[in-house]
């Protein structure tokens, strides 16, 4: 925060804080603004929202979010016992009009193709896709990908990330167990 306010004084424009405590960041009676902050980086949250990406769509190889979860990103290995294994692009669309799914590239044998719908899926191909967040369970479903609801999840841990995750999740999982090595921290979290 020191470090903002100094570029501030600089005419730096663009000035990044990387802030761990969240006092700082709804805190009416504390405007990071004004002292020189232009953007906030926690880190804690980031780690946690990059892993509720991957909890949402199990069997990822990547994961983003966009929009504030509004648009996913998405990158899957295709598999022998996929659907759409032997299928062209086009074919694969018209299985669900309804779903707004963009295939952007397709990584065969280490080599990014721009897809077109003529495109023939193979097994080992590795897509990358961009949906709405709505259109999640329909691409999971094109892809015969199970959309479960997570029964129980197990988190280890001694940290800020741990118990953030262990607090985002809670009200998507029926049981969320947090497992800390260190009972103070864990007595603190399970306040």
């Amino acid at each position: 925060i020191l470090s903002c306010a100094i570029a501030k004084q600089f005419g730096v424009r663009e000035r990044i804080a990387r802030i761990r405590n969240a006092s700082y960041i709804d805190n009416p009676h504390f405007e990071l603004s004004s002292i020189g902050v232009t953007q906030l980086i926690d880190p804690e949250t980031a780690v946690v929202d990059a892993i509720t990406q991957f909890i949402s769509t199990p069997g990822a190889i990547e994961a983003v979010a966009f929009e504030n979860g509004k648009i996913c990103l998405r990158e899957f290995k295709i598999t022998a016992g996929m659907p759409v294994v032997g299928k062209t692009l086009r074919e694969v669309r018209e299985t669900n009009l309804q779903a707004k799914i963009l295939v952007m590239t397709v990584v065969r044998k280490d080599k990014a193709i721009i897809p077109t719908g003529g495109l023939i899926v193979e097994e080992g191909d590795e897509i990358l896709v961009v949906f709405p967040e709505h259109s999640r369970g329909a691409f999971m479903e094109m892809l015969h990908l199970p959309i479960r609801n997570m029964q129980k999840i197990v988190i280890s841990g001694s940290n800020l990330t741990c118990f953030k995750l262990a607090r985002k999740i809670q009200w998507d999982v029926q049981k969320v167990i947090w497992v800390s090595p260190d009972y103070e921290y864990g007595t603190w979290g399970a306040g």
